[in-house]
């Protein structure tokens, strides 16, 4: 049990968790790689106790800011602090950025801005937020303050934030966010399988969604090369790459977190945002997400 706690507590590298919005830690703005794989423009630090500037972080184009949101919280100083937080992650991305948001550990703080952005983002509630952010991130754990706030954010018609409004009922929410097109299956259904599954979005467009580590993902369903069904494929952890699916027909690699292909360099298939409803059903986007 102690080890558990240790790795919840450990602070990731940073994960991407929707079309130009990342969340990360305090390892993160100063990791070379990242920054430049995924081209961000602004970087928003939630935490008080880093050092600022944060040591080796600043890169040329890129746009730094704080917002320090304490820990522990108040309800009245969580619902201020995250709705300016929340405002300036919004309209960076808003205006076209590449927004990463960051905390000590990228767990609480950081995620419950994310979690905000993808509020107004997709016009959802707070459960249906987390539900996606924690498909990439799945440490993620906004504080008691800090989700009661979330809660109490409601998002209203063109995505803005009445932050001091009662949160909606659930049954006034529907259960599909804004964007995304249920698939008819759920996560148990998927996880009994022994490879991916196969699913159509509308037209002649199939999506490959898979179940990995507790992780889902889900890219084009066909191989760009001659259109092997790459839910057929077998998933290997590949290092610097992550999980990858080989075609099953000549076994080329694509990443299930962006889509490239570690093997033809002009080869890449197009990656999705799926997430887990509370029901545990699978509901995909629609718009694939922009290669990083």
């Amino acid at each position: 049990m102690g080890r558990g706690r240790a790795k919840q507590a450990a602070a990731h590298r940073g994960v991407v968790v929707g079309p130009r919005l990342l969340l990360g830690s305090q390892r993160t703005p100063a990791d070379a790689n990242f920054m430049s794989r995924h081209h961000c423009s602004h970087a928003l630090c939630v935490a008080r106790e880093l050092p600022w500037p944060v040591q080796g972080a600043h890169r040329e184009g890129v746009r730094y800011h704080r917002i320090p949101l304490d820990e522990p919280m108040g309800d009245t100083a969580a619902i201020e602090g995250l709705s300016r937080a929340i405002e300036w992650g919004f309209a960076a991305h808003e205006a076209g950025g590449i927004v990463l948001v960051f905390c000590k550990r990228g767990q609480s703080r950081s995620a419950s801005v994310v979690a905000g952005i993808l509020m107004r983002l997709l016009q959802v509630e707070a459960a249906a937020a987390l539900a996606l952010l924690r498909t990439a991130q799945p440490s993620a754990r906004p504080d008691q303050a800090l989700r009661s706030a979330l809660d109490r954010l409601q998002v209203e018609p063109g995505g803005r934030s009445a932050s001091l409004e009662p949160a909606l009922e659930a049954s006034d929410v529907s259960p599909v966010p804004k964007g995304y097109v249920a698939i008819g299956k759920t996560v148990g259904e998927l996880s009994a399988l022994p490879t991916g599954l196969r699913v159509s979005i509308g037209g002649d467009r199939s999506i490959a969604i898979f179940l990995h580590c507790r992780q889902l993902y889900a890219i084009d369903a066909d191989c760009p090369h001659q259109g092997a069904g790459l839910e057929l494929g077998e998933i290997e952890d590949v290092p610097s790459a992550g999980p990858c699916v080989s075609c099953p027909r000549h076994g080329w690699c694509f990443e299930l977190a962006t889509g490239y292909c570690e093997d033809i360099l002009d080869y890449a298939v197009r990656v999705y945002n799926v997430l887990r409803l509370p029901d545990d059903r699978l509901c995909v986007s629609v718009t694939p997400r922009a290669h990083g």
